[in-house]
């Protein structure tokens, strides 16, 4: 299981950033969904051993939520509820329910907030959480588009760290009005210590047409 990260609060570096970064979108006509995945200890633990990852997360989350998607209550709903764990005993990645738990929590999050995605794009970009590395029942883009019932653009990317698969497409797609982007991220990569340069949102400018 992954450690406790240091403290309990968001960055207000962070939180600026992500502020900056959303109206960068917004001018663009392009809608940010933010998909954190939980760690497996926020996951798996009983309440009164979980770390301050839970609460990071909870706060993540509420930072802005019409453009975040709360995956820790619907994967420990589901893991009292079924036999199936989310995520793997022995790897942080999800496992096949646990694509399907979230890839439901986005569909019905789009239901719920009214978006369309009639006239705009979908994109998915994130990680190797987002990319088939077992089968194409794992490829969470895939899936979310056969939910969704869209084509989906896949922008993927291994061992990019939290901003990578973001900076990848934003130097390689230019934005269109009425995307939908859709930004999955392991909370894991969020709490890992930084080793030399790293980037950040700020360093993330949109192409837009």
């Amino acid at each position: 299981l992954a450690p406790e990260t240091p403290n309990s609060e968001i960055p207000e570096n962070f939180k600026r950033e992500l502020s900056v970064f959303l109206q960068k979108l917004d001018r663009c006509g392009v809608t940010l969904l933010m998909v954190p995945v939980p760690l497996k200890a926020t996951v798996d633990l009983p309440p009164e051993r979980q770390s301050h990852a839970k609460t990071v997360y909870r706060q993540l989350v509420s930072l802005s939520p019409a453009h975040s998607i709360d995956l820790l209550t619907p994967m420990k709903k589901s893991r009292n509820e079924v036999p199936s764990k989310p995520l793997f005993l022995t790897d942080s990645h999800w496992t096949n329910w646990g694509v399907t738990v979230s890839v439901n929590a986005v569909a019905n999050h789009l239901t719920e907030q009214g978006w369309t995605l009639q006239r705009g794009r979908l994109i998915s970009v994130g990680t190797s959480f987002s990319k088939s590395y077992a089968n194409d029942q794992m490829n969470f883009g895939a899936r979310l588009g056969q939910t969704l019932q869209r084509e989906v653009i896949p922008a993927f990317f291994d061992g990019a760290g939290l901003f990578g698969a973001l900076d990848a497409l934003m130097q390689s797609t230019k934005l269109k009005r009425n995307d939908l982007l859709v930004w999955e991220f392991p909370m894991l990569e969020f709490f890992r210590e930084p080793n030399g340069r790293v980037l950040s949102l700020s360093d993330i400018h949109p192409q837009c047409f």
